[in-house]
C-alpha cells in the first residue's frame, strides 16, 4: 500500500463523515429545541405546504367560531329586545280589553290610551335604539308615510324621485342582511336578517305604484303594522292624532291613530277602537313571534356550526401534528446515534491524521 504525506485520504474521509455526523446532530437539536419536525423548507418542502395550508383552515375554523359567538350574541341582543316589545304589546293587549268593557266612560278610555300611547312610543324607541356594537339592528331600512286622505301608512322607496311628476323607477331595493363569516374560506358564511320581510314599496310620491322588491321593515309600530295587514285593502285603517276637537262619537274606530312623533300608536280610545284594538296586538304577537322563531333557529344554526367546526380543528389539528410537529422518542433516539456518529468521527480523524507520521519512522531508519 503506498504512503502519502502530500494527501491523507483517510483525514480526508474522516472529516466529511464528521461534518455529516454534525450536520445531522444540529438538525437533531434543532427539532428538538423547537419542538417541530419540519424548521425550514429543506426539511420537508411538500409537508411544509401540506401543513401550512392545514395550518391557515385551522386558524380560519378558530376565528370562525369566534364569529359565530359574536352572531349569537347579536341575536340574543335583538331577540331579548324583542322579548320586551312582546311584552309590551300584551300590555296593551290587555288595556284594549279593558277598554272595551261598556262600563267605562270616555274619560277613563282616554286614561288608558295614555298608557296605550307610552307603550307604543317604547315599542318606536326600542326599535330604532336597540344596537349592536353601535349599529342599530331591528330598525329596518325602509321610511314610512302617513297618507290623510286615504288614511294609510306605506314605506317608501329611498331612491324614487321627489319630483312627483317623475315617473316611477325601480328603486333596486337591497335587503339589509347580516353575514356571518363562519368558515374559513371565501363563500363559507351564514346570511340573515334582523328585519321583517315585506314584498312592496311605493314611490316617495303616494302615487300607489308599488315595485316587486323585497322590503325590510323594522320593528316600530309602523313596521308591525305594514307587516300585519295588506295596505292596499286595510282592514284597519289609521286615525288621525286625537285632540280636544275628536268626536268620539264619529271617529277613531279602526284601533290605530297616528302619533305625534309620525309613527302609529294603537287607538283604544273608545270601544270600537278597542276591539280592533285586540286583533291588532294579535297580528303584532304573530309576526313579533315569526321573527323571533327565526331568529331562535338561527341561533341554533350557529351552535351546530361552531359544534362542526370544533370537530374539524380537531382533526385537522391532528393531521398536521403528525406532519409538522417533532417525535420526540424517534428525534431523541437519533441524537444519540449522530453524538455517536460524531464522537467516532473524531476520534478516527484524529488517528487518520497521525497516520502521515509513519513517513518519519521510515526517514528516520
Amino acid at each position: 500500500m503506498a504512503l502519502y504525506v502530500n494527501t491523507n485520504v483517510a483525514s480526508i474521509w474522516g472529516q466529511g463523515r464528521l461534518a455529516s455526523a454534525t450536520r445531522n446532530l444540529d438538525g437533531a437539536y434543532q427539532k428538538l429545541s423547537s419542538g417541530l419536525r419540519i424548521n425550514s423548507a429543506k426539511d420537508d418542502a411538500a409537508g411544509l405546504q401540506i401543513s401550512d395550508r392545514m395550518m391557515a383552515q385551522i386558524n380560519g375554523l378558530t376565528q370562525g367560531n369566534r364569529n359565530c359567538l359574536d352572531g349569537i350574541s347579536l341575536l340574543q341582543v335583538a331577540e331579548g329586545a324583542l322579548d320586551e316589545v312582546t311584552n309590551m304589546i300584551q300590555r296593551m293587549r290587555t288595556l284594549a280589553v279593558q277598554s272595551a268593557n261598556g262600563a267605562n266612560s270616555q274619560d277613563e278610555r282616554l286614561a288608558l290610551q295614555q298608557e296605550v300611547q307610552q307603550l307604543s312610543q317604547e315599542v318606536n324607541r326600542i326599535a330604532k335604539q336597540t344596537t349592536w356594537g353601535g349599529e342599530p339592528i331591528l330598525d329596518g331600512e325602509q321610511e314610512y308615510k302617513y297618507f290623510p286622505a286615504t288614511r294609510k301608512i306605506m314605506p317608501m322607496s329611498n331612491s324614487h324621485p321627489s319630483d312627483p311628476n317623475v315617473s316611477c323607477r325601480d328603486p333596486s331595493h337591497t335587503e339589509k342582511r347580516k353575514t356571518i363569516q363562519a368558515g374559513a374560506y371565501a363563500g363559507h358564511t351564514i346570511d340573515f336578517t334582523l328585519g321583517i320581510h315585506y314584498d312592496k314599496v311605493y314611490c316617495n310620491a303616494g302615487c300607489g305604484n308599488t315595485f316587486p322588491t323585497k322590503a325590510l321593515l323594522g320593528f316600530d309600530m309602523n313596521g308591525l303594522y305594514c307587516s300585519a295587514v295588506d295596505i292596499d285593502n286595510p282592514a284597519f285603517l289609521v286615525e288621525p292624532a286625537i285632540d280636544a276637537n275628536t268626536d268620539f262619537s264619529t271617529s277613531h274606530q279602526t284601533g290605530m291613530c297616528i302619533g305625534n312623533d309620525g309613527l302609529l300608536t294603537l287607538d283604544v280610545s273608545t270601544a270600537a277602537a278597542s276591539q280592533k284594538a285586540i286583533e291588532i296586538c294579535d297580528s303584532f304577537v304573530r309576526t313579533i313571534d315569526s321573527h323571533r322563531a327565526e331568529m331562535g333557529s338561527v341561533e341554533n344554526r350557529l351552535e351546530s356550526a361552531i359544534s362542526n367546526q370544533e370537530n374539524v380543528i380537531e382533526n385537522v389539528s391532528d393531521a398536521r401534528s403528525r406532519i409538522r410537529d417533532c417525535d420526540f422518542a424517534c428525534e431523541t433516539a437519533k441524537q444519540t446515534m449522530y453524538n455517536i456518529l460524531q464522537q467516532g468521527a473524531t476520534t478516527v480523524l484524529s488517528q487518520a491524521n497521525q497516520q502521515p507520521q509513519i513517513a518519519l519512522s521510515l526517514l528516520n531508519s
